[in-house]
Formats: structure tokens, sequence, C-alpha cells
């Protein structure tokens, strides 16, 4: 009689498991930007890649309603390819209310990708900015998120 309550216990789990739907994603705690732009690129000794960040909130920065977001890294032939690593790359935000932030960390420049920077000063210093983007067209790269992280 136990394993059959059991199996009624598990049967009713798992059914409301597959028959509830995905949950909703949850933004970080941290907050970020949800939205942005096609991304410059300028290419040079050292490359240097930019677009406008939207759709921000976040208690870590009060008011800040968008930003821009700017990378500087030196490029690398065949990054992530036979062994090549991504390039360091550092960076800066300047958002909306008018703070900075400096940024440092690994640079995925290959298609779709999400690369976490760290913030080593400015606003939100001691956190990382996790940016998301994606690859439309051959070298048409869209700034997908910008979500801040512990």
């Amino acid at each position: 009689m136990r394993i059959v309550h059991l199996a009624v216990a598990a049967a009713a789990l798992v059914g409301g498991v597959l028959f509830s739907g995905p949950a909703a994603a949850q933004a970080p705690a941290a907050g970020g930007c949800y939205a942005g732009s096609e991304l410059t690129i300028t290419q040079g000794p050292r490359d240097t890649e930019s677009g406008t960040m939207s759709s921000c909130g976040s208690p870590l920065l009060p008011g800040v309603s968008g930003g821009l977001l700017t990378i500087y890294y030196s490029p690398l032939p065949f990054a992530g390819l036979f062994g090549v690593p991504y390039p360091q790359a550092t960076g800066n935000v300047a958002w909306s209310n008018g703070q900075q932030s400096t940024l440092a960390g690994v640079f995925n420049t290959n298609g779709t990708a999400t690369n976490s920077f760290a913030i080593t000063g400015g606003a939100a210093a001691g956190h990382h900015l996790v940016v998301t983007t994606s690859q439309s067209k051959k070298n048409i790269y869209r700034l997908v998120s910008a979500l801040l992280a512990p």
C-alpha cells in the first residue's frame, strides 16, 4: 500500500512539473540592461566594439536607464580555435546617470557569446557585467543584454 501512495505522489509531482509549463525567466537580483543596439566594430591594433544598452535597472546603479558599452581588445587570429585563447579585454560603461564603470576580462569574439567582465572600478565595482551578444550576419553583432552579477 505504501508503494502505491509513493507512486501516486511521484506521478502527481511529475505531472505538476510537466504540465505546469516552464517557469518564467527571473532577472538576477543585481539587475542590468535587458536590450541593446548593434555593436559598432572599429578594427586596428586594438579593436574596439561599442554599443548602447537600454531597458536598464539595478539597485547597484540607481537612476540608470541605459549606457554606452565600449570594449577594447587585441585581435587574435583563430581565437577560440586550435587552442588559441580568446583575447584579454578592457572596457568601460558610460551610464546614463553620468557614472562610469571600468571593465576587464576575456572577450569571446566568435559569434553568439556570453562574456563575464569584472567591474574593476567606478559604479558597481567588485561585481561582474555579464554581456551577451548575438551574431546575425557576418560581422554584424548585437548586444542582447548586460546583466550585473556578484
